[in-house]
């Protein structure tokens, strides 16, 4: 746009020059002619006609188009395409170049000359006058405008031209950067031994590549020693918890005092919780390790709750006949028990907990309390203190959930929202894995 004005202003000034060289050329023609002796003196007819009655018909642009007095400033000659009142906005001492628009379609370039001897009027007269010679400017409009129509062709082509090619090349500029953040989605903690392509891209990215995969190194080392530390200690614990439930087991054959029972009996419920939870480390070790065998066959959905529900009388269930999916019944059954077990423990105390099957989605729903973070659910060792009743549980129950449905190609949804928590485990059809 600014080459295009440039180009129409460059234009117009040259075409200008032309005009205003042509103007001088003539009016240095006037001088030398008013300059000659006075017995060499003779009009020329394309100067001015030689009376007023043959000037409005005879006069056009190559001649003055106006002659004045130099000493009174009175009009002596005016062409008829001149309004009357031309001489009214015209300074007559004005000698140098100047355009007048005097209508829509009338643009003169002016310029005036001072002749001394001027031009006889008459036999006996000879007065100075000022002549003043014109070039229309029709023609230049009509160049301009056609050049500025051009121009913004131009414009309007080199503009659409910019566009097409500013989205081509920024789809091929930014698609090593597309392809980068592809990889960085690809990567989770399934896939920790997986690194960014080093030669997709321009070499500018080599460095943040290396960088990034460097990074993903030290995630991967953080996330092993993380579960290797799990596995070690619940594996070590394993044993002193055995033996001591081992060990309460045989006092409480043997004890006689009610006290000395009483105290057995909190202390092998404590003792069975800490299994639990040392069987529950252990086997999200495993599964993220990808030891734990995951055998597929058909299983009654619906079977597997009734067998969690028993013992559960106030848990309301609505359940269909059955709901065959193809799965791995004992994990389910730890996937169940669980769901089960935080609905309970998690639950407000009067709250009621129900458990329906829809097709193949099993839903769990219970009362809960304000506090519980939707982002963190599901993550190990989370624990919505505002949302607990008792201290039975460390936050090991979701997240195996959560490991487990992934590994079984489920979907779970865990939601909590206006005082409702709710869990929802879709399994795959039976009929969907054999096909």
């Amino acid at each position: 746009l600014i080459a295009a004005i440039v180009i129409w202003f460059a234009n117009r000034g040259w075409l200008l020059q032309g005009l205003d060289r042509d103007l001088q050329n003539r009016a240095e023609r006037m001088h030398r002619f008013d300059a000659l002796p006075a017995g060499e003196w003779r009009p020329r007819p394309w100067l001015m006609p030689e009376t007023k009655a043959d000037a409005d018909e005879r006069i056009d642009l190559r001649r003055p188009v106006l002659v004045m007095d130099a000493a009174s400033g009175s009009v002596l000659m005016r062409a008829s395409q001149l309004p009357a009142d031309f001489t009214a906005r015209l300074n007559p001492s004005n000698r140098g170049l100047q355009t007048v628009h005097l209508k829509p379609d009338l643009h003169l370039r002016l310029l005036a000359v001072l002749l001394q001897r001027g031009l006889p009027m008459d036999a006996a007269e000879n007065r100075p006058v000022i002549l003043f010679l014109a070039s229309d400017l029709a023609p230049i409009d009509e160049e301009l405008t056609r050049m500025a129509a051009l121009l913004c062709a131009l414009w309007v082509t080199a503009s659409f031209l910019a566009w097409v090619s500013v989205r081509w090349s920024g789809r091929v500029l930014l698609r090593p950067i597309r392809e980068l953040s592809t990889a960085l989605d690809q990567l989770g903690p399934d896939d920790l031994a997986s690194r960014l392509p080093t030669d997709a891209g321009p070499r500018e990215f080599g460095s943040m590549v290396d960088r990034l995969n460097l990074l993903l190194g030290r995630l991967e080392q953080a996330f092993r020693r993380e579960h290797a530390t799990i596995q070690v200690i619940a594996h070590e614990l394993r044993t002193p918890v055995a033996t001591l439930r081992t060990a309460l087991e045989f006092r409480q054959l043997v004890a006689v005092d009610p006290a000395e029972k009483i105290v057995l009996a909190t202390c092998f419920r404590t003792v069975e919780r800490m299994q639990g939870m040392v069987t529950n480390l252990l086997l999200l070790a495993r599964l993220e390790a990808g030891k734990e065998p995951l055998p597929q066959a058909p299983v009654d959905l619906v079977e597997l709750v009734h067998d969690a529900l028993e013992g559960h009388p106030d848990i309301t269930a609505e359940l269909p006949t059955t709901a065959l999916v193809s799965t791995s019944s004992m994990h389910v059954r730890l996937i169940i028990d669980n769901l089960i077990g935080n609905a309970l423990a998690h639950g407000s105390p009067h709250g009621q907990v129900r458990v329906t099957i829809t097709d193949t989605t099993l839903t769990i729903t219970n009362p809960c309390a304000d506090g519980i973070d939707p982002q963190q659910l599901g993550t190990i060792f989370y624990r919505a203190d505002a949302a607990r009743t008792n201290g039975d549980h460390c936050g090991l129950g979701l997240a195996l959930v959560t490991r487990l449905v992934k590994l079984l190609d489920g979907r779970l949804t865990l939601s909590a929202a206006q005082g409702i928590f709710r869990a929802e485990v879709l399994l795959p059809r039976l009929l969907d894995h054999q096909t």
